[in-house]
């Protein structure tokens, strides 16, 4: 498995290093798991990346998974931002 421990804002100014930490994480041929319990905003670029990394994961025959609860301010920016589930969620 594969972690991915996200904190703070995760918004428009940390896409590049997001991004770079997803390929890397694609890469590994592992199960990517996304601890985002300590994230306390997300913005659209951010949903968006977390839904391509799902999108990529399973094209390469990938599993990914919430290793933790996320939060509140998580899941409302989800559904704030258009998605009918959250952008990691098994649906």
């Amino acid at each position: 498995m594969f972690l991915i421990h996200l904190d703070g804002e995760l918004t428009i100014s940390i896409a590049p290093e997001l991004k770079q930490i997803i390929l890397r994480g694609l890469a590994s041929a592992q199960t990517l798991s996304f601890d985002l319990q300590d994230v306390s905003e997300v913005d659209i670029t951010a949903l968006q990346l977390l839904w391509a990394a799902r999108r990529e994961a399973r094209a390469l025959g990938l599993q990914t998974a919430i290793s933790r609860q996320v939060t509140d301010c998580v899941l409302s920016a989800g559904v704030d931002a258009g998605f009918e589930t959250f952008p990691m969620s098994s649906k």
